[in-house]
């Protein structure tokens, strides 16, 4: 987790092993796996999206102040359910003994994993780190996007090449919100709160969000899913980013 811009400030393996005999084995593996699920999608990241040619070393660099910021503000970007969401996890951990620093850390894994991302737009659009992730983190709630990424890591796989396309569906769709926040950032003005902003970017925009908004109310429907429905859901969230985009290109011309 070295290289994912600074893990001993995230958290450290050596203080979750410190744990043995002081609380309960599942609560120790869950966290464990917590770390390690973050350290496999940050390697997948940067294989998949970063610039071979750049040092880690200067990777971690760019990054590491940014997280390490955004790590410490996160919960007041999140829509409000969400923050209670994590806040239960977190309570739960305490609960069972994790001290309080650590149970927090390990329940923002999977949340400051984004940090990739928001930092990259940041340094991008020159907007501040935290309006940013409000917008991406927001977006995500409002369009459901978080919600659908909860089914698509609730799915059971039976072998190998379902659990790469699980794997797959998820970084697809955390680069399809990063697609998203980006039009936003683009097609609204810098100067209102990221609330207004994004607000306004879906009244605007409703006629492009009903065919996404449909699909999930589908998935909503059952309690069941097969992978061809996460490609289906998954292709009609592409076609809206690109539409958006061309939209965006569109006002620029």
């Amino acid at each position: 987790m070295e290289s994912t811009c600074g893990s001993k400030r995230i958290v450290g393996k050596w203080k979750i092993r410190a744990l043995d005999n002081k609380i309960s084995t599942t609560v120790q593996h869950e966290i464990l796996s917590r770390t390690q699920r973050l350290v496999r999608r940050a390697t997948r990241w940067f294989l998949r999206h970063g610039d071979r040619s750049i040092p880690m070393q200067d990777y971690i660099t760019y990054f590491k102040d940014d997280i390490h910021a955004l790590s410490g503000t996160v919960a007041g970007v999140l829509e409000k359910r969400e923050e209670r969401q994590l806040a239960g996890i977190t309570q739960k951990y305490v609960m069972a003994g994790v001290p309080k620093a650590l149970a927090v850390k390990a329940t923002y894994l999977s949340t400051i994993f984004s940090g990739l991302d928001i930092v990259e737009m940041a340094k991008s659009s020159g907007e501040d780190t935290n309006v940013v992730a409000e917008l991406y983190y927001k977006l995500g709630a409002k369009l459901e996007l978080h919600w659908f990424l909860d089914q698509i890591v609730l799915q059971p796989v039976e072998n190998h090449w379902q659990a790469f396309a699980r794997s797959a569906f998820r970084e697809e769709l955390d680069w399809q919100q990063r697609g998203l926040t980006v039009t936003v950032l683009q097609l609204t003005d810098s100067a209102a709160n990221p609330e207004q902003r994004l607000r306004g970017w879906i009244n605007e925009n409703r006629g492009l969000l009903q065919r996404w908004q449909t699909m999930v109310a589908d998935f909503k429907s059952t309690n069941s899913h097969e992978f061809a429905k996460f490609s289906v859901a998954l292709r009609e969230l592409l076609i809206l980013v690109q539409r958006c985009i061309k939209q965006t290109k569109a006002l620029e011309n």
